[in-house]
């Protein structure tokens, strides 16, 4: 891709989408690890290292137990001189999770490769171009499928692993143009577990109807009075639900979609083994999103079909993309009273439903295991929740076994006043406002086209011989992005460079290459074709920054193209898998974005301030106006709290002097009468604090398993509160559509909306 330098105020704009639509606002390692989790290394000499021990391929024939205790599964030979796909009788179905592990060493002609193939890439005539020479490539194909269903085809090196989004045979081969110079073999080991261990229950919960707008009398349409919550939990079968020691609640951040919480919430159950459920509300506003072209293009394996649909006019399942919704015009008049109160109320609903569905929850809510937690601004719903009196005179922390924070803090506008608030809303409801949240130049559309971009980068997804498909094609099309891409590639580099698609979202979100420090991912290394991973970043292949991103480089050889070195290929290795974000972008029915956040809850949490009620306190301060609008006593908040913070947070400061943390330590009373003040990381756990400032913003939802700590730091806080608070165990039952990850109940899940 070749890109170019626009005016200067696009920086605004780019610095604004970023933030938005990769990050979506914002306020180690295993236990027996012996590496460092600061700074992740390849560790393959404790784990899983397979590409030299000639004792262990010597031994293969004779010591197959050995083998099947490091590398579990189904064994099966990959002849390197193949010159098709190889079968390896081996089935998976759509949504079994499979784990594929490769040794071994084989000769490609003049050079030997192992399973991750050589520093090379394939060029034209190969299996796939644009992959390492030599890499396994593996395929999952039925022969009963139709000539529209695309197959699964995926880089599986020396280990992969994930849900299969096809049902058929495992065929291997080794990616290569030569075949008859070829020879040695691969040792491959396939495990399929029996079924998802990990399944969604999409559905519509029934929300509290919104007040109309009264400067134009518009009502709120009952479709939008409901919204979609995705419950995440062990796969049973056929069978009731699994009971469970508690529920977590999860609240996405500003402006983003309930796939922002996916890979966090999926990995939770799995790491409990089912004991615990993970429940991620949306807010109403994200139906107003037309997926039907993002869906359609998931579900056949096109990413473009999702560019035609919403930038060509493409027919798709009878429909005809309507265009963007105008933000100050009579559709949107009912987006005015979708501010914080209803909101809160929505979330109670939902917390006093799954209340219900257990025969041991007391009046007050206390022995009923839910932990309300958020992202990023999703903290400061958690914590207005918490904070807020609702009107049967209860508070929202009376409902809770816990509070969790991720990497997010209170948002305070100390100048805001009443008449600002009024003024404001007098003008959002006159359509003299944009309805949502529109951050300069920044519309629905790059929300809607990043989607589109993900999907051609993602592997597997779209046909492998298209040059524009998976992390190392190019595709064409960069849509609502175009204008900006002069201040990604500024100095003419636009013109004169291509980036693959897994190097474009890397030079824009990377933490060595990204334009914004707040919303970067270590995710891996850019270089150029035939460059090793060891060599110098700055060089004649990258330029260092100008005004106003003087500490970044960029890529700008002239003529040059870049790939991506993926976190576990990086030297050295980094955190986050870019294709588990890629995944989280646009997979299932929902998305990482929502483009409709509404600007009436920014209004309202400008009134909120600091989530603390001075007319309950009896002050006679001059912002009690406030208290007209809302009631909070975050200072009678008495629940544990956990908190995760990354560099974002780590150092933030609520005024000079005064952190994060050490503002919540000041405020929170002891937990549940305790009588002891709360302490970071203090001996009664109630404020439990996990500080990681080598992680990034988008690293403390993402970072790969075997470098996570906070995963199983939270699970054993959990479990610590569930046992001290006597809990019981809660069942909910089964209901709305199942979601296994095969893409087969999309229509039924849009027909539903």
């Amino acid at each position: 891709m070749t890109k170019s330098k626009n005016a200067q105020w696009w920086i605004l704009a780019l610095c604004l989408i970023l933030a938005t639509a990769f990050a979506a606002g914002c306020g180690g390692g295993d236990d027996d690890d012996d590496d460092d989790d600061s700074s992740p290394v390849d560790d393959d000499d404790d784990d899983d290292d397979t590409s030299d021990d000639d004792d262990d391929d010597d031994d293969d024939d004779d010591d197959d137990d050995d083998d099947d205790d490091d590398f579990p599964g189904d064994k099966f030979e990959l002849d390197a001189s193949a010159d098709s796909w190889v079968d390896s009788g081996i089935a998976v179905t759509k949504g079994q999770y499979v784990t594929i592990s490769a040794t071994g060493t084989v000769n490609l002609g003049s050079e030997s490769a192992g399973p991750d193939g050589t520093d090379a890439l394939c060029g034209e005539g190969c299996l796939t171009a644009f992959r390492p020479k030599g890499v396994i490539m593996g395929k999952i194909e039925s022969a009963a499928s139709s000539a529209e269903d695309q197959p699964c085809v995926f880089d599986v090196g020396q280990a992969w692993n994930g849900i299969a989004h096809c049902s058929g045979d495992v065929y291997f081969q080794v990616n290569d143009s030569n075949y008859g110079d070829n020879s040695g073999s691969f040792d491959t080991y396939t495990f399929v577990e029996e079924g998802p261990d990990v399944v969604w229950d999409y559905f519509l919960f029934e929300a509290n109807p919104a007040p109309k707008n009264p400067e134009t009398n518009a009502e709120t349409p009952d479709k939008y009075n409901q919204y979609p919550v995705f419950r995440y939990r062990w796969n049973t079968g056929e069978d009731a639900p699994k009971p469970v020691k508690a529920i977590l609640i999860i609240v996405a951040g500003y402006t983003a979609g309930a796939n922002q919480i996916l890979y966090m919430a999926e990995n939770m159950v799995r790491s409990s083994n089912g004991e615990i459920e993970v429940w991620v509300p949306e807010r109403r506003f994200h139906l107003l999103e037309d997926l039907t072209g993002s869906n359609k293009a998931e579900r056949n394996g096109e990413p473009h079909l999702s560019y035609q649909y919403y930038n060509e006019g493409k027919n798709v399942d009878g429909r005809v993309y309507a265009g963007l919704l105008d933000l100050r015009s009579d559709e949107t008049d009912m987006m005015t009273e979708w501010g914080l109160d209803l909101q809160l109320r929505d979330y109670n609903k939902l917390i006093k439903f799954i209340q219900d569905q257990s025969s041991e929850s007391d009046p007050d809510g206390y022995n009923t295991p839910i932990f309300l937690g958020g992202h990023s601004r999703g903290v400061v719903f958690a914590t207005a929740y918490a904070a807020n009196e609702f009107e049967d005179g209860h508070f929202g922390y009376e409902d809770l076994a816990g509070l969790i924070f991720l990497d997010g803090g209170p948002r305070w506008e100390p100048e805001y006043t009443e008449d600002d608030y009024k003024d404001d809303l007098k003008k959002l409801r006159q359509g003299k406002l944009d309805r949502a949240t529109a951050f300069g130049l920044i519309t629905p559309a790059m929300y809607q086209h990043l989607e589109t971009f993900t999907m051609a980068t993602a592997d597997g997804l779209g046909d492998p011989s298209n040059p524009w498909y998976g992390g190392d094609g190019v595709y064409p099309y960069f849509g609502a992005f175009e204008p900006l891409l002069g201040f990604i590639l500024p100095g003419g580099a636009k013109d004169d460079v291509t980036l693959t698609n897994e190097a474009f979202v890397g030079v824009v979100t990377d933490n060595e290459y990204g334009l914004i420090d707040n919303f970067k991912g270590a995710m891996g290394e850019m270089l150029p074709i035939g460059m090793s991973s060891d060599s110098e970043l700055v060089g004649d292949e990258f330029c260092d920054g100008k005004f106003p991103f003087k500490n970044r480089i960029y890529p700008c050889k002239p003529g040059t193209t870049y790939r991506w070195l993926n976190y576990k290929e990086s030297n050295p290795g980094e955190l986050m898998d870019i294709q588990e974000f890629m995944y989280s972008v646009f997979g299932g029915p929902s998305n990482n974005n929502d483009p409709y956040y509404t600007t009436r809850l920014d209004y309202d949490f400008y009134v909120a301030y600091n989530l603390q009620s001075d007319e309950v306190n009896g002050s006679t301060n001059p912002d009690e106006w406030r208290d007209d609008y809302f009631t909070f006593r975050f200072d009678q908040v008495d629940t544990p709290v956990y908190k995760m913070v990354t560099e974002l947070v780590a150092n933030e400061e609520i005024s000079p002097g005064v952190s994060v943390a050490e503002y919540y330590e000041s405020v929170l009373p002891p937990v549940r009468g305790s009588g002891t003040a709360r302490t970071l990381n203090g001996s009664d756990r109630g404020f439990d604090y996990l500080v990681h400032d080598d992680w990034s913003h988008i690293d403390g939802l993402q970072i790969a398993l075997e470098y996570n700590d906070f995963f199983p730091d939270l699970l054993d806080w959990v479990d610590y509160w569930v046992d001290e608070g006597d809990y019981e165990p809660i069942q909910v039952p089964e209901f709305g559509t199942r979601w296994d990850g095969s893409l087969n109940e999309l229509d039924e899940i849009d027909a539903a909306k």
